[in-house]
């Protein structure tokens, strides 16, 4: 699956569809006073047009001792500007390039990303003539996975299909934080580890 992402991805990013010549991706990342806040760039992760799937990926480090005690995916001004299904897959994947990607698939329905990370949320207009703010709260065993695929290497991110076009304004991650003690760092970055393991040795069995 993530040799047919970067493959569609080069193709993608050679055509020039969404970014225009000049234009970079990455991600923006600021310490706020209880956390951290990152943005794509840019901040619209390129349209999330239909025929089209997105990858937003972020390196960064917990620092030491901190947990995260909350995670929150946010949409700004979105809305569906088209007529076909209206779903936004949004899926949390425990490895992505840095920055933002893309790969054309045709206004294909359904996840172009089932089977790779674990989806988080569905996304659906409900109303398609104004645009709203959305939010997503991560659950807790969301927020173990997170932490578990940060502890694993420092880099995670996000994959997004959309399956109809879906205009905004800007998406933000913001994470808040803190300081524990040493031993209970340790153990709870133990456990977010061992949770990603679990899930990541289930997959192997079900493509084995």
């Amino acid at each position: 699956m993530k040799k047919t992402i970067l493959t569609a991805v080069a193709v993608f990013l050679c055509a020039g569809f969404a970014f225009a010549d000049g234009d970079s991706t990455g991600t923006t990342t600021t310490v706020t006073g209880n956390g951290v806040e990152f943005e794509p760039i840019p901040q619209d992760l390129g349209g999330l047009d239909h025929s089209y799937y997105y990858t937003w990926g972020i390196d960064w480090q917990l620092p030491q001792n901190e947990v995260i005690t909350s995670a929150t995916l946010s949409f700004l001004n979105i809305n569906n500007s088209g007529e076909l299904d209206d779903f936004l897959y949004v899926n949390l994947l425990d490895s992505a390039p840095w920055g933002v990607t893309a790969g054309y698939d045709g206004a294909a329905s359904g996840n172009a990303f089932e089977g790779n990370g674990w989806l988080l949320t569905t996304y659906t207009d409900a109303d398609e003539s104004t645009p709203e703010n959305f939010s997503y709260p991560f659950d807790a065993a969301q927020l173990s996975l997170l932490s578990g695929a940060i502890a694993n290497d420092g880099n995670f991110g996000f994959g997004f299909d959309p399956d109809c076009h879906y205009t905004n304004d800007g998406v933000k991650l913001a994470l808040t934080t803190r300081v524990v003690p040493e031993p209970l760092a340790a153990e709870l970055f133990l456990c977010g580890g061992g949770i990603l393991s679990f899930v990541i040795g289930r997959k192997k069995k079900r493509s084995a």
